[in-house]
């Protein structure tokens, strides 16, 4: 999965085991992110999104990507599908609409 390298780095830094403890939110998680990174990186991240997104990948396989990638998070108790948590989080990063 070293094709989404920064998305890979957000994932496995920021989202590991523990991200509950950090953070109560996953909003929160991608706003330390931004504040420890820079939107720099973050526009990088949201290129990795596009590519993934782009991907022949399925969209009922995109969470077990992002588990692979160094996701602990599970969006679905929070309703959203992996497909709609990657959309949530361009737009939180600043990269707009999809």
């Amino acid at each position: 999965m070293t094709d989404y390298p920064t998305l890979s780095y957000l994932l496995g830094c920021y989202f590991h085991q523990d991200w509950s403890d950090e953070a109560e939110t996953a909003a929160e998680v991608i706003n330390v992110f931004l504040e420890a990174d820079g939107a720099e990186i973050g526009r990088k991240a949201c290129e990795d999104i596009d590519r993934l997104l782009q991907s022949d990948h399925q969209a009922n396989e995109l969470g077990s990507i992002l588990f692979a990638l160094g996701s602990e998070y599970d969006p679905e108790p929070d309703g959203l599908s992996a497909y709609q948590w990657l959309l949530a989080i361009r737009k939180q990063l600043g990269c707009g609409e999809y």
